[in-house]
Formats: structure tokens, C-alpha cells, sequence
């Protein structure tokens, strides 16, 4: 695979990643003040720098892809009739609002409630993001992609991968939260986990019993090794909650990680067969 297309790899993980982590660190911190919990600060706050490490990554990253840099600027002037300036558009706007809130939190000390509301607001626009990404991935020419199940494989990826990463987290600041909250999330967080999990193999054997999709042959073994890389991570999971291993979650995270490039391998594979 040539580098440039790595680059769009990391940029798209890169992304999803952000704008999930960013959902689950909302619902949590949201759920517990409903529930008149203590809300873990120092969870949130981490959880937020590698929302904007993640998200500035990424965009810097895509910047190779380009071919000529400079220029990315000029996606303004497309974003009526193309799909990757408004991706290009949307992206920049969640990167430069996640870190406007980054400094707020590390630097002004906002109230708990005011991150709520402005990690609420910007979830919205990073979900917005990674929904306008899968509209780049869905053409006419591509019938396996250009259908319902390409943004809902890529909200499916993005959800799965920020409660991974929110759980990693957790368990790493599990002895200065407390166990009250750890014994009340942690279980719900997996349980979340084997959902995600399980919506993501149903999309991919939706995608392969579509009759418009050609060489399904092919298709089904990558579908297959994404499927069996998805039950091992469930297998992995267990044992990460069982031992509370940051070791095992950590490779259970990896293991996901693996699956989603698979997936970006297949539409770059998927590319390539119809000659673009």
C-alpha cells in the first residue's frame, strides 16, 4: 500500500477515535451528575487531551495525502458540490472547538456542568464529522460502500473505539476514583462494548448479502477475518475485566485497531477493482 493511503488510514482511525472518546466522556460525565455521583475530573480532563491529540493528529496526518498541501485551504470554495471539502471543513472546526475547550479545562478550571454542555455540543459535531468522512467512501461506482451500512459501519467504529479508549482510561485512574464509580460504569462500558461489537458483525454480513455486490468471494474472506479479529477482542475483553489488566485491554484496543484498517484495506482494494 503506498504511504499516501496509509495516511488516509490513520487520518479516518484517527478521527473516529476522537469524536467517540469525546461521546463517551459526555454520557458518563452526564449520567453521573444525574445520578448525583462525583464525576471524575481527572478522567475527563485526560480524556480530552487525547481527544485533541487525536484530532490534531489526524488532520495533520490527511495533510500528505494531499497533493499539494498549501492548498487545503481552497476546500472552502468546494463545499457546495464536494463531499471531502466538507469533510475537510467539518473536521478543522471540531479539532480547533476541542481544543478551545482543552485549554479551558487545563487552563481556566470550567465548572464540571460547563463541560458537559460544551463536550455535549461538540460530540454533535464530531459525529457530523465522521458521518460527512463515510459520505466520501460511499460512490455510485463502489456499490459495497455506497449504501446504509458505510455510516453506520464508521458510527459503529467510532462508538466502539472511544469506549475502549474511555475504558482504558478509567481503569488507569481507577485509584483515584474511587470504587463506587468504577463498580457502577465499568460493567455498563463492556456491556457497550460486546453491543458495538455485535452491530458491527451484522453490518458486515448485511453488506455481504447484498445482491449488488460483486466478487463477494473475495469480499467474505476479508469479512471473515475481521469477524473472527472482533470475537477474539471479545475474548480479550473478558479477561481485561476479569483481571483488570490495562495489559489485555490494551490488546484488546490493538486488536480493534487491526479489524478497522482491515476495513480501510477493503475499500482501498475495493478502489483499485474498478480502477480509481
Amino acid at each position: 500500500m503506498h504511504k499516501n493511503e496509509w495516511t488516509l488510514v490513520i487520518f479516518t482511525l484517527a478521527i473516529q477515535a476522537a469524536a467517540g472518546l469525546l461521546l463517551v466522556v459526555f454520557c458518563v460525565d452526564s449520567s453521573a451528575l444525574f445520578l448525583g455521583m462525583t464525576q471524575p475530573l481527572g478522567v475527563t480532563s485526560f480524556s480530552i487531551l487525547i481527544v485533541v491529540i487525536l484530532s490534531v493528529f489526524g488532520l495533520s496526518v490527511v495533510s500528505f495525502h494531499m497533493s499539494n498541501p498549501k492548498n487545503g485551504w481552497k476546500a472552502l470554495f468546494n463545499i457546495k458540490s464536494s463531499w471531502l471539502s466538507r469533510e475537510i471543513v467539518v473536521i478543522s472546526a471540531f479539532t480547533g472547538l476541542i481544543s478551545v475547550l482543552a485549554l479551558a479545562v487545563f487552563v481556566a478550571r470550567v465548572s464540571p456542568e460547563t463541560i458537559i454542555i460544551a463536550s455535549g455540543i461538540m460530540s454533535l459535531i464530531g459525529f457530523l464529522s465522521v458521518l460527512v468522512m463515510s459520505k466520501v467512501y460511499m460512490l455510485r461506482t463502489l456499490p459495497l460502500w455506497n449504501r446504509w451500512t458505510t455510516p453506520a459501519e464508521f458510527i459503529s467504529s467510532s462508538i466502539l473505539l472511544g469506549l475502549i479508549l474511555y475504558t482504558f482510561i478509567l481503569i488507569k485512574h481507577m485509584s483515584s476514583i474511587g470504587g463506587v464509580f468504577e463498580n457502577n460504569f465499568l460493567p455498563v462500558l463492556g456491556f457497550l462494548i460486546n453491543c458495538c461489537i455485535a452491530v458491527k458483525l451484522i453490518i458486515y454480513q448485511s453488506m455481504l448479502l447484498d445482491e449488488k455486490v460483486t466478487s463477494k468471494k473475495v469480499y467474505s474472506v476479508h469479512f471473515s477475518i475481521r469477524s473472527i479479529l472482533l470475537l477474539t477482542g471479545i475474548v480479550f475483553l473478558f479477561a481485561a475485566f476479569l483481571h483488570g489488566s490495562l495489559g489485555l485491554l490494551l490488546a484488546v484496543l490493538s486488536i480493534i485497531f487491526i479489524s478497522e484498517i482491515k476495513g480501510r484495506l477493503i475499500f482501498i482494494e475495493s478502489f483499485r477493482k474498478v480502477g480509481l
